[in-house]
């Protein structure tokens, strides 16, 4: 017959081995875990990375002119920071442990910025067999071969204008990017100002007239346009605001 104090010590022993046990298998349980959420994590990179590589081979496959809105997550698995670069014709997906990568069809790719989140739009485009990718901003460009030339008795197509001739101009500007634009200026020539109080996005508006007198010397006349001249709107692309375009005076 079992003394108390022996039955005592070997409850605890069999309480202690059934903790051990309990704690092996918690361990195993939290390994396991850890391999699913990590497999998880980089399918979850891989398909980011190759979601924008088919986005942008798509565009590059359709020509110029094409485009594509896309939206990145905030976090990969909802819980890991991450980033997303375009290089020659790779896209690449890198985290602080992983890091992987897919090609695309060209490498005539140029990447001005990229946000993230379910509700921040980004845009890749073709322009010209060259590929852009720009972000939740607006985006203003001049439209080309927008220049109208206006007589007081009509209109002219191509510019043409002769010499010392007093002629009305105006322009198209487009807003290219995701989102809708505030107010901003046209300047013409770095004196004349016209402004657009706003520019809805995918939207082409006609910029006002403005008024000059031809060159008194036949030829090319060329005219400097500058969109958003002060920036006072916040683009993806902010390097290509000023276009110059000519005038035939006959």
């Amino acid at each position: 017959m079992l003394r108390k104090g022996q039955a005592s010590i070997e409850t605890i022993m069999s309480i202690m081995f059934v903790l051990f046990i309990l704690i092996i298998i918690a361990l195993f349980a939290n390994e396991r875990t850890k391999e699913a959420n990590e497999i998880q994590l980089r399918l979850d990179a891989k398909t980011v990375c190759i979601s924008l590589a088919d986005n942008i081979n798509n565009i590059a496959e359709q020509g110029p002119g094409f485009y594509k809105y896309f939206s990145l997550p905030e976090m990969l698995y909802g819980v890991t920071d991450y980033n997303l670069t375009v290089y020659r014709d790779f896209v690449e997906v890198s985290t602080q442990d992983y890091t992987w990568s897919t090609q695309t069809v060209t490498s005539n790719v140029t990447t001005y910025c990229m946000d993230k989140g379910p509700f921040k739009k980004n845009k890749v485009y073709d322009d010209g067999g060259l590929i852009y990718i720009i972000c939740n901003k607006p985006e203003l460009m001049y439209v080309n071969d927008s220049l109208w030339l206006t007589y007081a008795n009509g209109s002219l197509w191509p510019p043409n204008v002769y010499r010392n001739q007093s002629v009305n101009l105006s322009i198209k500007v487009m807003n290219y990017g995701p989102v809708d634009s505030g107010p901003f200026w046209v300047r013409f020539n770095g004196t004349t100002a016209r402004k657009i109080d706003s520019l809805r996005s995918e939207e082409t508006i006609e910029v006002p007239a403005f008024q000059m007198n031809a060159s008194s010397i036949s030829g090319a006349m060329l005219i400097n346009i500058s969109i958003d001249y002060n920036n006072s709107v916040n683009e993806s692309i902010e390097t290509n605001n000023n276009y110059t375009v000519s005038l035939n005076v006959i």
